[in-house]
C-alpha cells in the first residue's frame, strides 16, 4: 500500500460527514451547487447537515441564502461543517454573522499504522452488530450520544440494511456486569479510497471510565486489517475524545469546526 498523501486524508476527513446514501422519503441529498449536504424527515442537526463548501465571493451569499431557505421551509435545524478545504476562507465568519453558533473545537485525526495493538481493559468485550440489532444499536447510541432515538434508528437502519457489510459495520460493546450493550461504534469505508472512517462511538454515562470507548476503537481498527485500507480517519472533539485518541496513536492533521442553527431560531429570523 503506497503512502496516502495529506490532501487525500483531508478530503476523507471532510467526507466523514457525507457518506450516508439517499433514502426515498427519509434522507435527501442537497442539490445546491458548491456544497454537499442532506436534509432529513427527522428534525435533528445530526442528520440535517451541510459542508464541503467550494464557494467564492461571487456566489457565497447567494448559496447561504439557498441553504437557509431550504431548512427554514422544512422547519428543521441544521449544522454546517467547515474544514481547511472549505472556501471561501472567511466562511466561518459568514456563518457566525448569520447567527450560527460554533460548537466547541474539533480535530480531524488520522491513524496510518493499522497494525497497532491497543490494550483493552478486562471485562469489556465488543461484537459486530447484525441486521437484527437495529433497535439495540439505536438505544445504545441514543443513550451514549444524548441524541433522540428516532435519529439513531434511522442511522442504524441505513448502516445495517442499506450498506453492504463490506462497506459499513456497526459494533456494540459490553461489560461483564451488564447484559445489555453499553457502548456503540461504527465504521464506513470510503468508496474508491483506501481509507476507513470511524464515524461515531459513544458510551452510556454509568459505564464511562471503564475502557469501553478504547475497546470500540480497537475493535474497529482490527476490522480494517486484511483489507485495502491504509488509513483510518475521524472527526473528534478536542475536549473529549481527541486526547484519548492521541494516546492510541492517532495524529491531528486539521481543524474541523461545526456551526449550528437550531430549529427554534426560525421563529426569530426570516431569510
Amino acid at each position: 500500500m503506497s503512502e496516502i498523501d495529506r490532501d487525500e486524508l483531508l478530503a476523507a476527513i471532510e467526507d466523514c460527514s457525507f457518506l450516508l446514501p439517499e433514502v426515498a422519503g427519509r434522507i435527501e441529498h442537497l442539490q445546491i451547487p458548491g456544497v454537499r449536504g442532506r436534509a432529513c424527515d427527522v428534525a435533528h442537526s445530526v442528520v440535517n447537515l451541510v459542508g464541503a463548501a467550494r464557494l467564492n465571493g461571487a456566489n457565497v451569499e447567494r448559496t447561504l441564502d439557498r441553504v437557509w431557505t431550504l431548512y427554514r421551509e422544512r422547519n428543521v435545524g441544521f449544522d454546517w461543517v467547515v474544514t481547511p478545504l472549505s472556501t471561501p476562507a472567511d466562511l466561518a465568519r459568514r456563518l457566525v454573522d448569520r447567527g450560527a453558533t460554533r460548537l466547541g473545537s474539533g480535530a480531524g485525526m488520522v491513524l496510518t499504522d493499522l497494525s497497532v495493538e491497543i490494550p483493552c481493559a478486562p471485562g469489556v468485550h465488543v461484537r459486530e452488530a447484525t441486521r437484527d440489532d437495529v433497535e439495540a444499536a439505536s438505544v445504545t447510541m441514543s443513550l451514549g450520544f444524548g441524541v433522540p432515538r428516532e435519529v439513531c434508528r434511522l442511522l442504524n437502519e441505513v448502516l445495517l440494511h442499506r450498506f453492504d457489510r463490506a462497506d459499513a459495520q456497526v459494533f456494540l460493546a459490553y461489560v461483564d456486569d451488564c447484559p445489555d450493550p453499553v457502548g456503540y461504534g461504527n465504521l464506513v469505508r470510503i468508496p474508491g479510497r483506501p481509507i476507513v472512517v470511524l464515524s461515531g462511538a459513544s458510551t452510556e454515562d454509568p459505564y464511562r471510565g471503564r475502557g469501553v470507548y478504547r475497546a470500540l476503537v480497537a475493535a474497529r481498527i482490527r476490522a480494517t486489517r486484511n483489507t485495502e485500507a491504509g488509513a483510518v480517519v475521524l472527526q473528534a472533539m478536542r475536549q473529549t475524545s481527541a486526547p484519548h485518541l492521541s494516546r492510541m496513536g492517532f495524529v491531528e492533521v486539521c481543524d474541523v469546526s461545526r456551526f449550528s442553527w437550531p430549529a427554534e431560531r426560525w421563529s426569530e429570523r426570516r431569510v
